[in-house]
């Protein structure tokens, strides 16, 4: 979890906290209230230097229907770049989910479970699949991949 208050001399003094899923925004007036928003709406976010107002950097997050602008001072930049890093990473990698029924003749069931048991090997020479000797750093993250081959009913048949 990062938590910082990214201003000191904005009136507002907007603090952030982010927990690798929502960020979050204070604010210290009656006008900006506070907001949240998920890493899934996130289209983008950056800090940019600015031209005019009382700090030099403003953070952005832009999404499909809104604008987020924050004053950020110099003394919390490493921080807000490390918290936006962060963000930038987990909203670009989403879970996924799939689920196909094949219908197939019982013969070629075998050739398929091989098919499959190729497909995870294959994963699993390209990529760390032990948590012992991962990696700790923060760009790392871990992924669980679950492969389900069993039988189903068949379909009600039509009459």
């Amino acid at each position: 979890m990062i938590e910082l208050q990214l201003s000191t001399h904005a009136m507002s003094r907007p603090i952030v906290i982010y927990d690798g899923h929502v960020i979050e925004f204070f604010f210290d007036d009656l006008t900006n209230g506070s907001r949240r928003v998920h890493v899934g709406h996130i289209k983008s976010i950056e800090i940019l230097p600015v031209g005019r107002g009382k700090e030099k950097y403003q953070l952005q997050i832009k999404g499909e229907y809104m604008l987020v602008a924050i004053d950020v001072s110099e003394a919390v930049l490493p921080k807000a770049q490390e918290m936006v890093a962060a963000m930038a990473i987990r909203g670009r990698a989403r879970p996924m989910l799939g689920r196909v029924v094949i219908v197939a003749p019982a013969a070629r069931l075998g050739e398929l479970r091989q098919r499959l048991f190729n497909m995870l090997k294959d994963i699993s020479g390209e990529f760390e699949v032990e948590d012992r000797n991962a990696s700790t750093a923060a760009e790392i993250d871990r992924w669980a991949l679950t492969l389900t081959f069993a039988p189903v009913r068949p379909s009600p048949r039509k009459q």
